[in-house]
């Protein structure tokens, strides 16, 4: 057993909300922007499988700004 591993949890990703919704990562991405281009029909279904799943968008908008300021 691994103690480094235990009680801590995966943090969801984008990728983890296309695998669960059956679309590309962009599309993910442009849902969770707010892009008129998504279909409604796709954009609740994003949002409500990245409810369940338990994506917070706080904490990767803090990662996405930490690599920005890197590049």
């Amino acid at each position: 057993m691994n103690p480094v591993k235990i009680n801590k949890q995966r943090i969801v990703t984008q990728r983890d909300i296309a695998d669960a919704c059956g679309v590309h990562q962009t599309t993910i991405s442009m849902v969770l922007r707010g892009d008129s281009r998504v279909a409604p029909e796709t954009a609740e279904r994003v949002i409500a499988a990245a409810n369940k799943l338990g994506y917070d968008i706080a904490t990767q908008d803090a990662a996405r700004r930490l690599i920005q300021r890197r590049h």
